[in-house]
């Protein structure tokens, strides 16, 4: 489906990235979000998240992700630190430029006894060529340490850090998130991994102008594309689940009604 509002505009696939990938333009997404499964075997509804050739299979679909990027744009790309080696194999084997590894704060670690809990998720941020599309104070750092120097102080503008510990995971149970999408009459989130609205959002006003496409292949729940309409920018998401596919596409219809209703 596609629908526009003056150049903005977002489309939604159900199916699989694999087959859906290649139908699209070559150089035509300015960023990629990508939070694929991490292959930890969640019980998701139609997808087994457990394969022998999961690393085969992440490079068969970035392939796609890396054709279609344009020149100047960007990838996020989450995982856990179980998987980070092998990204940022995926991320030199096709050429892209790391640029930051981000750990984003989650406290939901499991508890061990071998190795000090592990309490952040890495998001790999790499872009195509050097010259790539960055808005340095899209958010600026407010706790930031101030220079003697007003020309650093000036030049600084309290640029914001590569450790991202200000945005708190979706949580459900006795204790609800307020973005929280939960199962009907419970208080289970929907969507096993449903991240906040805050990750996607600061890629996307960092990485993304407001005349760019975004594209998350590994939809969910829509999440990243609430926060394409929110900031004004056009989207593109995969999603091939269809009980998260229609929750993703409520939701994003909800949040471009509210955005035509403000004007």
């Amino acid at each position: 489906m596609s629908e526009q509002f003056y150049e903005q505009f977002y489309e939604l696939y159900h199916g699989d990235c694999l087959s859906i990938l290649p139908t699209l333009e070559a150089a035509s997404m300015n960023l990629a979000f990508l939070d694929p499964p991490f292959n930890k075997g969640k019980k998701y509804h139609n997808y087994k998240d457990k394969r022998p050739d999961y690393w085969a299979w992440v490079d068969t679909w970035f392939s796609e992700i890396v054709r279609i990027l344009s020149p100047s744009g960007s990838v996020y790309f989450m995982h856990i630190t179980d998987g980070l080696l092998n990204v940022l194999r995926v991320v030199e084997r096709h050429k892209l430029r790391l640029q930051n590894i981000i750990p984003w704060t989650n406290a939901a670690s499991v508890h061990t006894k071998t190795k000090f809990i592990r309490c952040y998720q890495p998001i790999v941020f790499a872009t195509k060529t050097k010259h790539y599309y960055f808005d340095t104070y899209f958010e600026t750092n407010p706790n930031a340490s101030k220079s003697w120097s007003a020309e650093r102080r000036k030049r600084q503008r309290g640029q914001l850090l590569d450790i991202w510990n200000d945005i708190p995971r979706v949580y459900a149970g006795s204790i609800i998130h307020k973005e929280a999408i939960l199962e009907p009459g419970t208080r289970r989130k929907a969507h096993l991994c449903q991240m906040p609205i805050g990750l996607p959002r600061r890629a996307i006003g960092f990485s993304c102008s407001i005349d760019g496409v975004v594209l998350d292949p590994f939809m969910g729940s829509g999440t990243t594309g609430v926060a394409c309409i929110q900031t004004g920018r056009s989207f593109i998401g995969i999603e091939i689940d269809e009980g998260y596919f229609n929750i993703a596409k409520e939701r994003i219809e909800k949040a471009w009604l509210e955005t035509e209703e403000q004007g």
